[in-house]
């Protein structure tokens, strides 16, 4: 991942300076504005990412996996420390028939062969 765009987890190409892309075992692959931030895997489906100051206050932030109907994949929930750490968590989607939504069901991983992308806010 070079330059500035990157092919995102469903295959469009996005205008990403500075971006990761974030696996299920907690690795991350660095563009080169965001060489430098680590991930680590905390527990199932939560991830610690560290090296930045947080998500990209413009523009896109989060791209999530989806599957060929257009349906996310996973739950994504993200929390910014004052530092800058974030911690991406990870759920099953589950739909609430009380609400009618789609809402955070059990913690899971993200998908084999897939990953979340990150633009970030870099120092």
């Amino acid at each position: 991942m070079k330059g500035n765009t990157t092919v995102d987890t469903n295959g469009f190409i996005k205008r990403a300076s500075p971006v990761i892309k974030l696996f299920g075992n907690g690795q991350v692959e660095c563009n080169d504005e965001a060489e430098g931030v680590t991930a680590s895997r905390v527990a199932e489906g939560i991830y610690c990412i560290e090296g930045s100051r947080g998500l990209n206050p413009e523009g896109w932030t989060v791209e999530i996996p989806q599957d060929i109907n257009g349906n996310f994949l996973c739950f994504v929930d993200i929390a910014t420390a004052g530092d800058g750490v974030l911690t991406v968590s990870v759920f099953r989607r589950r739909f609430d028939v009380e609400t009618a939504m789609v809402v955070a069901g059990d913690p899971i991983d993200i998908p084999e062969g897939r990953w979340i992308d990150l633009r970030l806010n870099m120092p």
